[in-house]
Parts: structure tokens; sequence; C-alpha cells
């Protein structure tokens, strides 16, 4: 069984656009940067044979 821990050096950010439109150019009018509840910046996996499931 393989644990790790890694911080994801990523910046979340969420963009917002008045409409999806088919072939037209999107403009973003809020850019917001947040940290989410559930910590994204930290991210875990977990590896196990086959015969077990959960980590």
């Amino acid at each position: 069984m393989i644990y790790t821990v890694t911080l994801n050096p990523a910046l979340d950010r969420e963009l917002t656009v008045p409409a999806l439109i088919f072939n037209d150019v999107l403009r973003a009018e809020a850019v917001q940067r947040r940290r989410a509840a559930g910590a994204t910046w930290l991210q875990h996996s977990c590896v196990q044979p086959q015969s077990s499931r959960s980590c």
C-alpha cells in the first residue's frame, strides 16, 4: 500500500461569463480566487491492490 500527500501548486480561479453562445468570443465578467471548503490545495492519493476497495 502506498499513500502520498502532495500540495497542489495550481491556483483555483472561477471565471463568470454572461452566456455561452456557440462560435462567439466569451469575455469573463469577473475573476475570483478563493479557497473552497475541503481544502482543494491539498491532494491525496492511495494505491492498493484490487481486492481492497477503500483508502
